[in-house]
């Protein structure tokens, strides 16, 4: 009786041994035998334009200006044996989420665009897409379209994650992950305002959130009744949050004063340079 009971704790062993095994070899890339048998593998790679494993930051940018949308692509290339079922997402990592719910993102995949829309909601798993062989090239842009005050000076840090399985329903099989990661952060930008008044003949333009600004340069142009004319300014910014310019439209000389007549089509340009060196253009048409 004592043989026979060993006898089934041994076969019951080995069946636990052998269900354990075959499990686990659903589960991971590869196995071996010393027999150096390797099994069929799932794995992908996310790849830059130049051909090679894509590393480092994917979107990295320090002054994203408003009405500026950045470009990127990267490609999903297939290395393993099977063929994968395969989405991207948003993964939010650290900063300011109402930048990162601002921020717009559009993604197409091989040239037909997948989704615009919130970097936040940014999450395509519903749309899970086949790769069998040919590599699937990603573009994705992101674009700074909000003129709210309160996202400048804000840094948006997140992922882009692609997760790869076996099989179409994400649950059973093989199964990898790639990332990309990207830090967005938004320009300080001034607000322009700008006034022609006619009864005093003059063009003027003010110009506030300036504490982040060291200097600038403004350019004023416009044209009238057989004249083009052309005003250029250099201006030292001492911390100050505002600074108006004034232009008379015409020429005084003695308290007597020649205006200029139909002036019209009038273009402000400005060039501000903050306390890091960087130069934000900005044109405005009145």
């Amino acid at each position: 009786m004592k043989r026979i009971i060993i006898k089934l704790t041994t076969l019951l062993f080995f069946i636990l041994v052998t269900f354990i095994t075959i499990t686990q070899a659903q589960y991971y890339d590869a196995e071996k035998t010393n027999n150096n048998f390797t099994a069929t593998t799932l794995d992908f790679e996310l790849q830059g334009s130049v051909g090679n494993k894509y590393t480092g930051s994917f979107f990295d940018e320090s002054k994203l200006e408003q009405g500026t949308t950045l470009t990127k692509s990267i490609t999903v290339v297939k290395k393993g044996e099977l063929g994968i079922h395969y989405a991207p997402h948003y993964e939010y990592k650290e900063g300011s989420e109402d930048l990162c719910n601002d921020l717009k993102l559009t993604a197409s995949k091989n040239g037909t665009q997948k989704f615009t829309g919130s970097l936040s909601t940014f999450n395509l798993a519903t749309q899970s897409a086949y790769m069998d062989a040919t590599p699937d090239e990603w573009e994705f842009s992101i674009a700074n379209e909000n003129d709210n005050v309160e996202i400048q000076g804000l840094t948006c840090t997140f992922d882009i994650v692609f997760n790869a399985y076996q099989n179409s329903n994400n649950q059973l099989g093989f199964s990898d992950t790639e990332k990309i990661s990207n830090t967005i952060t938004t320009a300080y930008e001034p607000k322009v305002t700008t006034i022609y008044n006619t009864q005093l003949h003059t063009f003027s333009v003010k110009i506030s959130n300036l504490q982040h600004f060291d200097s600038f340069n403004s350019t004023i142009k416009y044209i009238g009744s057989g004249l083009n004319r052309e005003v250029s300014n250099f201006e030292d910014l001492n911390g100050e949050n505002e600074r108006s310019i004034v232009i008379t439209l015409g020429s005084c000389s003695n308290n007597v004063c020649t205006y200029d007549q139909n002036p019209h089509d009038f273009e402000v340009t400005l060039r501000l340079v903050d306390s890091d060196g960087h130069i934000i253009t900005i044109n405005k048409h009145h």
